[in-house]
């Protein structure tokens, strides 16, 4: 095979890695209707790995419904707890 063959193979990645990294920033600038203060306070929580992965279980929330209100997102905590503790 030519050199030639594999330009819009690597062309096509660029483009995709360029797409993902978009996304990327896209996802960093979220803003969560609750954040891990209120987490903490709400569910009476110290700061510890858990929080982090609350924390991450609202964001996949809004990533899937953006208009997630304060209220749906404690549910998405509270089901989550309900399910690992």
């Amino acid at each position: 095979e030519s050199i030639s063959g594999c330009l819009p193979f690597q062309k096509r990645i660029r483009e995709k890695i360029k797409e993902l990294d978009a996304k990327n920033e896209s996802c960093k600038k979220i803003k969560l209707p609750i954040d891990g203060n209120a987490i903490m306070t709400e569910f009476n929580l110290k700061p510890t790995k858990l929080l982090g992965t609350l924390i991450l279980q609202v964001k996949n929330a809004v990533i899937e419904n953006p208009k997630l209100t304060k209220e749906e997102a404690f549910r998405v905590v509270e089901n989550y707890l309900k399910r690992v503790v």
